[in-house]
């Protein structure tokens, strides 16, 4: 199962690990996801799972809010 587009695309309004989880049953990534409420940036957390050899392959980390996130290529992340 490939997937694409966005959590609203896949029936996913809000952040939720466990319907992101279910949703991701079939794919390659997806089998460990971290969910947080509030996080200053979401790439330490991913950084820390990848380097730790217990983390399934394709870990995701999800948060509702990031206080001190940076886009890709160091850009700032606009908040809608």
């Amino acid at each position: 199962m490939q997937v694409s587009g966005t959590l609203v695309s896949m029936g996913i309004d809000r952040l939720n690990a466990e319907i992101l989880e279910a949703k991701l049953i079939a794919c390659s990534v997806g089998h460990t996801v971290e969910h947080h409420s509030s996080v200053a940036s979401t790439m330490p957390l991913a950084r820390s799972l990848a380097i730790n050899p217990e983390t399934k392959s394709g870990a995701i980390v999800i948060a509702e809010e990031q206080t001190a996130g940076r886009g890709r290529l160091s850009l700032s992340l606009i908040h809608i």
